[in-house]
């Protein structure tokens, strides 16, 4: 049982997105001989050091975390839906999100996690839903959910304080 991020239209793929409604990190762990307790203690580890950067505003506040069993889902919802006529704020509010986990997982590489990035800029990307089991874990585990966040992200506010303004070409006049 999955869920979808986004609204689509007729057919589910990134050619018929009605809107955008949020953006989803996913953080795995690949290394199948881990152990569930350390890779759970690493998972734990790895938001604490997102609550801190949290906290110091440095990263965004999500507002759900799905534990899915060999990793995690940080589910940022958008204040308001995004039309697809308008895509790039989408698409540039992921890519922030992308960078801001990126340089916690560069900076704590014992941890052992990395970024699905491909997942995360999936157009029409599909989730497992809390309580239903992820037969991909080897730990044959439920997919839990909890809800961390009530505010919801004003892309347009975010875009605006997160992206500098690129430096105008000089326009010379003809004499």
């Amino acid at each position: 049982t999955h869920f979808r991020v986004n609204t689509n239209g007729i057919k589910r793929d990134g050619n018929h997105i009605f809107a955008y409604t949020c953006c989803v990190v996913d953080i795995d762990c690949h290394n199948k001989k881990m152990p569930y307790d350390l890779l759970e203690k690493n998972l734990h580890t790895y938001l604490q050091k997102l609550d801190l950067q949290i906290n110091n505003n440095e990263c965004t506040p999500y507002n759900i975390i799905l534990k899915s069993g060999r990793g995690l889902q940080l589910i940022y919802i958008y204040e308001k839906a995004i039309s697809y006529k308008v895509d790039f704020k989408h698409k540039k509010t992921c890519d922030i999100l992308l960078l801001q986990h990126e340089k916690i997982i560069k900076d704590f590489p014992d941890l052992l996690l990395s970024l699905d990035k491909a997942t995360t800029k999936r157009l029409s990307g599909v989730f497992r839903m809390p309580y239903t089991y992820n037969p991909q874990s080897n730990q044959k585990h439920f997919v839990s959910y909890s809800i961390t966040n009530s505010s919801f992200l004003d892309v347009d506010k975010h875009l605006d304080a997160t992206y500098e303004p690129i430096t105008p070409i000089p326009v010379y006049e003809s004499s």
